[in-house]
C-alpha cells in the first residue's frame, strides 16, 4: 500500500539526488580541466612572447656595448655567432667596475640613440615582467626574470640613469646591483 509506494517514491527522489550530485562533480571537475587548460594556454603564449622579448632584450644589450665599450673581443663576438645571444648582456653586467654609473648616465643623458635604446629595453622589460604577473599567480616567472641577466641589467641600466627600478618587495637585488 501507502508504505511501499512511500518507500519507491523515497528511493526514487534518492536515486535523483545521487545523479544531480553526480552530474555537479562532474561539472567542477569539467570547470576545473577547463581552467587548467586555460592557464597552460595563456602560459604558454606568453612564454612563446617571452622568447621574443628576451631575444630583443639580448639584441639591446649589443647596441649598449657599442656604445658602452666599442672595444668587444673577438671572442665575445665568436659566441653570438654561435648562438649565445645572452653574451653581450652578461658582458655588461661583467663589466660594472670598468663602466661607472656615471658613465652611463652621461652616455643616457648625452646620446639620444642610447637613450632611446635604454628606454626601449626599459619597457620591453616592465612589460614582460607584468605579463609574466597576470599569467603566474605564483610569481616564478616574475621572480625568475628579476633575477636573470636581462633582469639584472635592468636593474644596473635603472640605477645607473636614476630611474625609479621595478622593485617588488619579495625581490632583493644581488650584491652590487
Amino acid at each position: 500500500g501507502a508504505a511501499e509506494t512511500a518507500a519507491k517514491a523515497a528511493q526514487s527522489v534518492r536515486d535523483q539526488a545521487d545523479v544531480l550530485s553526480q552530474a555537479a562533480r562532474s561539472a567542477v571537475e569539467s570547470a576545473s580541466a577547463l581552467r587548467d587548460s586555460d592557464l597552460k594556454a595563456r602560459r604558454d603564449q606568453f612564454l612563446t612572447a617571452a622568447r621574443f622579448v628576451l631575444e630583443s632584450l639580448n639584441s639591446l644589450a649589443v647596441d649598449f656595448n657599442r656604445a658602452l665599450d666599442p672595444e668587444i673581443p673577438q671572442k665575445t663576438w665568436r659566441s653570438y655567432h654561435r648562438g649565445d645571444t645572452g653574451v653581450f648582456t652578461r658582458r655588461l653586467l661583467g663589466l660594472r667596475d670598468s663602466v661607472p654609473n656615471e658613465k652611463i648616465r652621461q652616455k643616457y643623458e648625452s646620446d639620444s640613440e642610447f637613450r632611446s635604446h635604454t628606454q626601449r629595453y626599459f619597457q620591453q622589460f616592465e612589460e614582460l615582467v607584468e605579463q609574466a604577473a597576470k599569467n603566474d599567480h605564483g610569481d616564478l616567472l616574475g621572480s625568475t626574470l628579476m633575477t636573470s641577466e636581462v633582469g639584472r641589467l635592468y636593474m644596473l641600466l635603472a640605477g645607473a640613469v636614476g630611474r625609479d627600478r621595478l622593485v617588488r618587495p619579495e625581490i632583493q637585488p644581488a650584491p652590487g646591483d
